[in-house]
């Protein structure tokens, strides 16, 4: 008779009984080895295991976004052999890189400030891959207002805002500092403001509001 073997990610069966065993990439996030068993000492059933491991699945999964956020780890971007040539997601890399090495010695931007240029910069690589890999100095004053207007309707007024906000510094980086760019397209192109958000609270909120702070 065959022999079957149920694999369940991160569990090991000894002698039929389930245990957690976290590789070393894994014990680095903080995840200990441990015998899958009920508070009354049963022995988790496979589906019941199966269950778990999918469960602390997603939560090292969650670990290592976090620890990526904290190290600064930005998405991979192909190195081109052709010398002076950058690509936008090459430029924007590069630029946020210098920024968390700037915040390491300075402490600034702060920590929230590069957290928001890493989220930008995410929803732009997502926004349109192909442009991604464009050249970046192929990027004129005429596409850059057409990518804003294109982004505005897509993503709205608020978020467009932010990724150009984003995108603007790091071309100013490219071209005053690295000369990698000849000029900014960025510069001049008429945002729209989001409307002012009004918050209305009573007066017992706001006096324990102003009491907190």
């Amino acid at each position: 008779m065959a022999r079957i073997t149920v694999k369940i990610p991160h569990i090991v069966w000894r002698k039929g009984c389930p245990r957690f065993v976290p590789g070393p990439a894994v014990r680095k996030l903080g995840f200990q080895g441990q015998d899958l068993k009920h508070p009354d000492g049963a022995w988790f059933s496979l589906d019941e295991a199966a269950a778990w491991s999918e469960q602390r699945t997603a939560e090292i999964t969650l670990k290592r976004q976090q620890a990526n956020q904290k190290t600064g780890r930005m998405p991979k971007v192909r190195n081109h052999a052709r010398k002076g040539y950058i690509s936008v997601g090459e430029l924007l890399v590069k630029w946020h890189r210098e920024r968390t090495q700037e915040s390491r010695q300075t402490g600034k931007p702060s920590a929230k400030t590069l957290k928001g240029y890493d989220y930008n910069i995410r929803a732009f690589q997502d926004f349109d891959p192909e442009l991604w890999t464009a050249p970046a100095a192929s990027i004129t004053e005429v596409m850059a207002n057409g990518i804003y207007k294109k982004l505005k309707a897509e993503k709205g007024v608020s978020m467009s805002k932010a990724m150009v906000s984003t995108i603007r510094p790091a071309w100013h980086w490219a071209k005053k500092e690295m000369g990698l760019v000849v000029i900014n397209p960025w510069l001049d192109l008429r945002m729209t403001t989001p409307a002012p958000r009004l918050r209305v609270g009573s007066i017992k909120e706001m006096r324990h509001l102003i009491k907190s702070a």
